[in-house]
């Protein structure tokens, strides 16, 4: 396996390596083998190995985009996700992954956790016309940029994490707490709110 002294030498080879990589197959490939690599190491609690593997298979879901734009555009390619091995939504994460500003979709890899790959597709999907603005105009920055940390956070949560795991992992009286501070009816008529207002 990886040693942590030899971690830094194999990231950056890593992130040239997919660079230079022109063929799908190659970059799915390396992304897979990260992707069981951060598998491992969140089960053996190994922190900097999972971060290594986590960067390392977000960077290739980018190359991966890249290259599917790419080969579609010139023609080059005219499968089925199917045809890479790949399902359709991995694939459309994938291609908005690709979207992301190159130097923010660094930043947002190499911070310490790097960020989700639903939270990174989320930063390079289309946005639609800001039509609420004026309701942020008198809104403190501070509070506007935490509740959008915590719904991205709860995003990436929901996505990756199974609600009994969660559970399990709670103590008796924050199992309590919660459940006294939770009104589900209250949730998710926020929710649908929220809905209504991203789809106006």
């Amino acid at each position: 396996m990886y040693s942590s002294a030899a971690l830094p030498a194999n990231y950056q080879a890593m992130k040239v390596a997919l660079k230079q990589c022109d063929k799908i197959d190659e970059v799915k490939d390396i992304g897979d083998k990260h992707l069981a690599l951060a598998t491992y190491a969140k089960e053996a609690a190994d922190e900097e190995l999972l971060f290594y593997a986590q960067r390392i298979h977000l960077r290739a879901q980018a190359r991966l985009g890249e290259l599917y734009a790419e080969l579609t555009k010139s023609g080059s390619f005219y499968g089925s996700p199917k045809d890479i091995g790949i399902s359709a939504s991995a694939l459309t994460k994938a291609v908005q992954i690709s979207k992301v500003p190159e130097g923010k979709r660094e930043s947002l890899i190499d911070r310490t956790p790097p960020i989700s790959r639903n939270a990174l597709a989320w930063e390079g999907t289309i946005r639609r016309p800001d039509k609420y603005a004026y309701m942020r105009e008198d809104a403190e920055d501070a509070y506007y940029h935490e509740a959008c940390s915590v719904i991205n956070n709860f995003i990436s949560i929901i996505a990756d994490r199974d609600p009994r795991a969660i559970v399990n992992g709670l103590k008796p009286d924050e199992v309590q707490r919660i459940k006294g501070a939770l009104q589900k009816s209250q949730v998710i008529e926020w929710i649908d709110e929220f809905d209504r207002c991203l789809s106006k």
